[in-house]
């Protein structure tokens, strides 16, 4: 990564990393279901913005119910996401929009 207020490090340390958990967990979610046919693929949009101090990530997706947090056990296969958002991240939340479609989640991550 680049030196404080040297350009777009921490949004490419940030997609990678987003990318990376959710192709390990979508290799997950295939070892789980088998042979079982593959789910129609859902619409995701992914904001990035920095203040070189801070990125903030927000994601919205089609699905209406707000996350929930869950204690999984260590051999649990899912459940995860909003334990891992809370752990590189200072703060985050989920919120809907009247007369939107689905929600929207959010995390700030510090340096």
């Amino acid at each position: 990564m680049r030196r404080r207020g040297h350009g777009r490090a921490p949004a490419r340390a940030v997609r990678r990393q987003l990318s990376q958990l959710g192709l390990d967990e979508g290799r997950r979610s295939g070892d789980r279901n088998g042979s079982a046919p593959a789910p129609q693929p859902q619409a995701v949009r992914l904001w990035l913005l920095s203040d070189r101090d801070r990125v903030m990530v927000q994601i919205w997706d089609a699905d209406r119910h707000q996350p929930v947090r869950r204690n999984t056990g260590l051999d649990a296969e899912a459940g995860r996401g909003l334990l891992l958002i809370d752990a590189v991240s200072s703060q985050w939340g989920s919120y809907a929009v009247d007369g939107v479609p689905g929600k929207f989640v959010w995390a700030v991550c510090t340096r």
